[in-house]
């Protein structure tokens, strides 16, 4: 084999002729051309050594004479008898003496006259000599050796002409060639005094890195003198003052790239196209495998030599092994063993201790990511104040060979340990001011999907060849977000900014994979290969989530106390009876349900289902003897037996699993029934012997034919949340692997998106976030670019973990857009920026189905409500207000296109205006997106009532809690929100217990806001339309208290004296038409009416404002009065 097909660095072949690398002749493309060579020839290059000084030169006459006579001698090269190596080694002779003359000229003369050489076909031969130092390479590289010692613009040129040889495939290149020429440019290197020139760098790496591509491609179609070409105009671009430390380093580098991909000869599909020659290409590729690890062994062994004796070379030989890694297969990063041994014993262990700081380093513990203080996965246990003691240059080669070894390292999941220090090392040890090179270095693994597989892929057990955990695949990822978490926490602005732009990379990259089709997924990664490993730990983390809550035991209410609000407190607590006739009433209730339950299975709505159980109620209640008896009626009420028996069949759903809930322990029952802030009369014995006689025997049971989507099931399901593990179950079940993968980096980063992106718009840098945006200041354009990249980070996080099963965690990602988005600076005509018309959009639109899991986002939600409400106000009292119609009347057909999309899609209408994430909307364009806003705010609190209980009750209490802060400032909004929800709730099919909890929140609200005399009149308002409802929609069956709680309002205000005299006024006219309009419907509610007229104050502090009262009074008692049914009557 050639040298150009040898594997090996060292050893000659047993052969004692070389095949040219071509087969048979030299190739004719190595005929020299104008562009590439002079047009005199060798023999006048020579003879022109005589005529510059050469006389003063000692036996450079006799060497040219010499060297002319073999030329004349071998003219004719076909009889000739002289071997190609002799006449190289006459030629080269007179032109190495030239060389190292010390004369500019001479060696300028001798440097053309080696290019002429290198390009004259009659200095090849078909085969080479055994001897190394025969190798036409070695000869060259003997006559330049003293390239160091020579002019700086000089070393240039035999750097060119060394690139130039890279780029002639008709030379022969071995190993030891490749090591002599490292050697070469290593020593020019090293001896140069001239700086690095980035503009320099800017120009010869890329020209360099496209003459190794041409190169490579062989056969396309260039020829050889062109391809070389390109390198040599390469230096010619970068002009006289180039330095010489870039040219050895782009000759060095471009020969070890040429290496790797021209002698191996075999690409990863070789063994897949290959038909009948495989045991030649397994040959072929484990030969080149031995060469390519003996150069990479040759480079580390260098560069573990130059750390301890000539630093000064490490930039040009970490640049090589660079090189050479960057055009390794990845096959064999993947499968090779020398390889592996390689970078966990030597490479990864040299690059940890180059980039150390011995007289710097000190113990420490880091932070966790989001900066918890906590250690997490791959952090290390010290600290470093100063930079590595490197080069300039060198640090970031290592950087970039760290990033490099992890492209090659792939699934291997062993080799990732090594990769976790050596990340450690430059990402978390060095200041965080010196941060920055290593970030920009990592940025390519978080562009794309293809490097976050490198990065926090699933990795493979060496044992099993099986998945590992998929923790165990994300301490790389870990170790990169601490480091940008730190970074953004520094108090140099350049950091913060590349903190938040990787930051949003990272997100970006991830929305890429999880929308990504499985089809390309399989180009990356084996599809079955993620499922297991992600779909396998998102199941253990579920069932660990699931066990802990069981774990807590009597502490947890499960499901039951803790998602109903105590706002008005329970009934009394009738313990008079003996134990006895408690158990026997329990039990009776029990055998009642038993044969009840086939018929509430088959409910055919929710208001068929609530008709059965208050009748039900009604009936036991009635069938109980009177409590002077020792019964139980006047222990009960019929809203206590209604709402325990809802419990009582969720109890048994969840012990026979139809119902997807944590265990339902004796104190989280009694708990869920007595803290309910229902005006229940109940006993905790008798609801304790319930628990025993459903939990513990097992009496009240499903029939095994019930429906999953039954409507009883479905009803019980909303009293509680779910279990964590059936949420994301179910998530994960319906999910394809590449969302299981992104759902997992997502929740890695998680805490850090929070904390660099939230941070920024918190900070809003020198002021508040949308000020920033504002603002026309040059000096500040940094800054908006970072809010605005924070603030679409962040709302591509929210939409991700609305997509990935993560929407418990948006209360942060919902908070901070919330407060980057409610913001209008004042003085200034009413605009909205592009990136806050997103955010308030994604609140709005989002915020049904992330509230569900994460009731910590409708604070935030409803302050977007809020500011949505302040921005039509603006507009409607500036007179730029138009309503939806106004719009779709507009003349253009632009104008009805966008009012079209205002209704229904803000980005798409954002996107038609072509604005972007970082401009100001025109005052037409912002007028057209509040209008769309209004509409998303309307449609918001319509969906809320249709969320599931615990939803709803989470939405009504934020609700409340947002307005109770308007209405200490006079603003009443919210408030009449709040009787939008509570009517669209009473008026629905939902059943009786959901409107009494939402009232149980709603009413305590109510009479806060009637309070305050700025919001009194529209409270009141709101009050009596909700009682009408509540008494229209919602008749109350005997033994019932409902209406009592519908009027209780009305009895705290009077009662209490809450309120003022109009106010007085007001609301003893609404009890007037209650009473006038349902007095036969009243029931119960007759105690809180005449327990409110009993407080009226008929002459309310002296003033005229209560004279009208006494009239409104007679009128409230006539009905009653002409009342003959005895319930009507109120007990005492």
């Amino acid at each position: 084999t050639g040298p150009a097909e040898m594997s090996v660095v060292s050893g000659p072949q047993q052969q004692q002729q070389r095949p040219h690398p071509q087969g048979g002749q030299p190739s004719q493309s190595a005929t020299p051309t104008p562009s590439s060579v002079p047009d005199d020839s060798i023999e006048s290059c020579l003879s022109s050594l005589c005529a510059k000084d050469g006389a003063k030169v000692s036996g450079l006459r006799q060497s040219v004479d010499k060297a002319l006579a073999m030329l004349s001698s071998s003219a004719d090269r076909s009889q000739s008898s002289v071997p190609a190596h002799e006449l190289r080694s006459a030629c080269l002779e007179p032109l190495q003496l030239a060389l190292e003359s010390g004369n500019r000229s001479l060696a300028s003369a001798a440097l053309r006259g080696i290019r002429r050489l290198v390009h004259d076909a009659r200095f090849s031969d078909a085969m080479e000599s055994e001897r190394e130092r025969d190798w036409a390479p070695m000869q060259v590289l003997d006559a330049v050796w003293a390239t160091h010692s020579l002019p700086d613009d000089l070393q240039i040129e035999v750097m060119r002409l060394l690139l130039d040889m890279v780029c002639t495939c008709c030379w022969v290149w071995h190993g030891k060639v490749v090591n002599r020429v490292l050697e070469l440019c290593v020593s020019v290197y090293a001896a140069s005094r001239n700086r690095l020139k980035d503009a320099i760098s800017s120009v010869i790496v890329p020209l360099a890195d496209k003459a190794s591509r041409a190169m490579s491609a062989g056969a396309g179609g260039q020829s050889e003198s062109v391809q070389s070409q390109a390198c040599v105009d390469a230096f010619s671009l970068s002009g006289a003052d180039s330095a010489v430390k870039m040219a050895a380093k782009a000759t060095l580098t471009q020969l070890l790239r040429g290496y790797i991909e021209r002698c191996g000869g075999i690409d990863d599909n070789a063994a897949d196209t290959a038909d009948n020659n495989g045991a030649e290409v397994s040959a072929s590729s484990e030969e080149w495998e031995s060469g390519a690890m003996d150069l990479l062994t040759h480079l580390v062994d260098r560069i573990e030599s130059a750390a301890t004796s000539n630093r000064a070379s490490l930039p040009i030989l970490l640049d090589g092994l660079g090189s050479a890694l960057a055009r390794l297969p990845a096959r064999v990063g993947a499968n090779s063993v020398a390889f592996s041994e390689l970078l966990w014993r030597r490479l990864c262990p040299c690059l940890v201790s180059l980039l150390a700081n011995q007289r710097c380093e000190r113990p420490g513990g880091g932070s966790g990511s989001g900066g918890g203080g906590s250690p997490t996965l791959g952090r290390g246990s010290g600290v470093s104040s100063g930079a590595p003691e490197l080069p300039e240059g060198a640090a970031r080669a290592c950087y970039e060979l760290a990033v490099r070894c992890l492209w090659l390292v792939g699934a291997r999941a062993p080799l990732h340990t090594p990769m976790q220090a050596l990340f450690n090392r430059m990402l978390l040890y060095p200041p965080v001011q010196m941060r920055a090179p290593a970030l920009r270095a990592i940025r390519p693994l978080l562009q794309s999907p293809a490097g976050l597989l490198r990065l926090a892929g699933p990795k493979l057990d060496p044992d099993t060849g099986r998945p590992l955990d998929a923790r165990s695949n994300l301490g790389l990822l870990r170790i990169v977000v601490d480091c940008i978490v730190e970074v953004s926490r520094s108090s140099d602005s350049g950091l913060r900014y590349l903190s938040v732009d990787l930051m949003h990379t990272l997100l970006t990259t991830i929305e890429q994979l999880a929308g990504c089709a499985k089809t390309d997924l399989a180009e990356l990664a084996d599809p079955a290969v993620i499922a297991e490993a992600f779909f396998d730990a998102s199941a253990a983390a579920a069932a660990a989530s699931s066990a802990a809550v069981c774990q807590d035991g009597d502490s947890s209410t499960g499901d039951a106390s803790s998602e109903f609000a105590a706002t008005s407190s329970a009934c009394s607590d009738s313990g008079q009876q003996p134990q006895d006739d408690q158990a026997q009433c329990a039990n009776d209730y029990v055998l009642l349900m038993v044969q009840l339950l086939p018929q509430l299975c088959e409910a055919a709505s929710d208001a068929d289902l609530d008709e059965q159980l208050q009748a039900f109620s009604s009936d036991f209640c009635t069938d109980q003897p009177d409590s002077s008896g020792g019964g139980g009626a006047g222990s009960l009420n019929a809203d206590a037996v209604y709402f325990a028996s809802l419990w009582t069949l969720r109890l048994a759903a969840v012990a026979q699993g139809l119902v997807r809930a944590p265990r339902i322990t004796e104190a989280a029952f009694l708990s869920s029934v007595l803290d309910s802030g229902l005006l229940l009369c109940t006993s905790r014995a008798w609801l304790r012997e319930i628990y025993r006689l459903v939990a513990d025997q097992r009496i009240l049971t499903f029939p095994a034919a019930v429906a999953k989507d039954s409507i009883l099931l479905s009803n019980l399901a909303q009293l509680g949340a779910e279990t964590p593990s059936s949420a994301s179950g179910e998530w994960r079940r319906t999910r394809e692997p590449q969302e299981l993968w992104a759902h997992w980096l997502l929740l890695a980063s998680w805490d850090a998106v929070v904390v660099v992106l939230g941070g920024t718009v918190e900070r809003g840098e020198r002021g508040a976030p949308l000020a920033v945006l504002f603002g026309t200041d040059a000096v500040l354009e940094d800054a908006r670019q970072a809010v605005v990249r924070s603030v679409t980070g962040l709302q591509i996080a929210a939409l991700l973990a609305g997509r990935l099963g993560l929407e418990a965690r948006c209360g942060a990602v919902f908070s901070r857009l919330a407060a980057a988005s409610c913001h209008c600076p004042a003085g200034t005509p009413l605009r909205l920026h592009a990136c806050a018309a997103l955010s308030l959009d994604l609140l709005t639109g989002r915020a049904v189905r992330v509230g569900q899991r994460a009731p910590d986002c409708w604070p935030h939600v409803l302050r977007g409500v809020t500011h949505i409400a302040a921005l039509e106000r603006q507009l409607v009292s500036s007179g730029q207000f138009q309503s939806m119609g106004g719009l779709l009347a507009t003349s253009t057909s632009d104008s009805v296109a966008d009012s079209q999309l205002a209704g229904s899609d803000i980005p798409a209408l954002v996107a038609r205006w072509q604005v972007g994430g970082h401009s100001l909307l025109t005052p037409a364009q912002t007028t057209k997106v509040v209008a769309a806003l209004v509409s998303a705010a309307d449609r918001l609190f319509d969906d809320a009532a249709q969320l599931p209980l615990v939803s709803l009750l989470a939405f009504v209490r934020a609700l409340c809690d947002v307005s109770a802060d308007l209405v200490s400032c006079g603003d009443s909004g919210l408030v009449s929100r709040l009787c939008q929800l509570v009517l669209s709730v009473t008026q629905s099919e939902r059943l009786l217990a959901h409107v009494l909890c939402v009232w149980s929140i709603a009413g305590g609200h109510f009479t806060k806001a009637c309070s305050e005399q700025r919001t009194a009149k529209t409270a009141v308002s709101s009050l009596h339309e909700c009682t009408v409802a509540l008494l229209r929609w919602r008749p109350e069956r005997p033994h019932f208290n409902m209406h009592e709680a519908a009027l209780k309002p009305v009895e705290w205000l009077l009662g209490l004296e809450l309120c003022d005299a109009d106010t007085q006024d007001q609301l003893v006219c609404c009890v007037c038409e209650l009473v006038e309009a349902f007095s036969h419907e009243l029931g119960s509610g007759w105690r809180p009416v005449f327990a409110a007229l009993r407080h009226v104050r008929v002459d309310f502090a002296g003033s005229a404002a209560g004279s009208g009262t006494r009239p409104l009074l007679a009128t409230c008692f006539r009905p009653f009065l002409a009342q003959i049914l005895p319930r009507c009557w109120p007990t005492p």
